[in-house]
């Protein structure tokens, strides 16, 4: 895929266990970048997406676009500038020698990558508009319906359970019907407000 011009930094994740999705930049110039995964599946050590914009992008600026390669396997990615100013983007499974073999008339389709981009508003935008179209496109539909609160996700044993004193569990249900709760859709995040709290007896 053709890259605007003006692009000139990559940003791309890596990590390990306990220390996931650190981020890195490199500068697109005249050569090639390469990051591939040979684990077998997607791993801290490699993240399949990377986002690239104009140097210097931020949170809050800068032309941004994010990619992400929709597989949990092998594979590359690929950015490369090219000596006349041009630049573009690859990325595919990344197959050992005779890993995928296809007899006459067979065909293999690749999974897909997805973009997002915003031409100022930098990264926050970008991962916005990303975080959007998984939850309209990708997740299932029951992921976006409203879940009802739980007793035991709002009160919790380290909470009432540890006091040597049983918890009214009749008080406790009467506690969590009368929460204002409401769910944000943007950060989805729960918010709950009460100035009331159980009985434990």
């Amino acid at each position: 895929m053709p890259l605007p011009a003006h692009y000139g930094e990559c940003m791309h994740l890596h990590g390990r266990w306990g220390l996931e999705f650190q981020s890195a930049r490199s500068a697109i110039d005249t050569g090639m970048l390469m990051l591939q995964s040979h684990r077998g599946r997607t791993s801290h050590e490699r993240y399949p997406g990377v986002l690239l914009g104009s140097a210097g992008f931020s949170e809050t600026t800068g032309d941004v676009m994010a990619a992400k390669f929709a597989w949990s396997g092998c594979h590359a990615t690929l950015i490369e500038k090219l000596s006349d100013g041009s630049c573009y983007y690859q990325c595919g499974v990344s197959l050992d020698s005779g890993e995928l073999q296809l007899a006459a008339g067979e065909s293999h389709s690749t999974p897909a990558c997805h973009f997002s981009r915003h031409a100022k508003d930098g990264l926050n935008a970008v991962s916005a508009s990303m975080h959007e179209f998984v939850r309209s496109e990708i997740l299932p539909a029951w992921t976006r319906t409203e879940r009802p609160v739980h007793a035991l996700a709002i009160v919790s044993w380290q909470r009432y359970g540890c006091t040597g004193q049983p918890v009214n569990v009749k008080s406790l249900i009467r506690f969590v019907n009368k929460l204002s709760a409401y769910r944000n859709h943007t950060a989805g995040r729960m918010y709950c407000q009460t100035n009331e709290q159980p009985q434990l007896s």
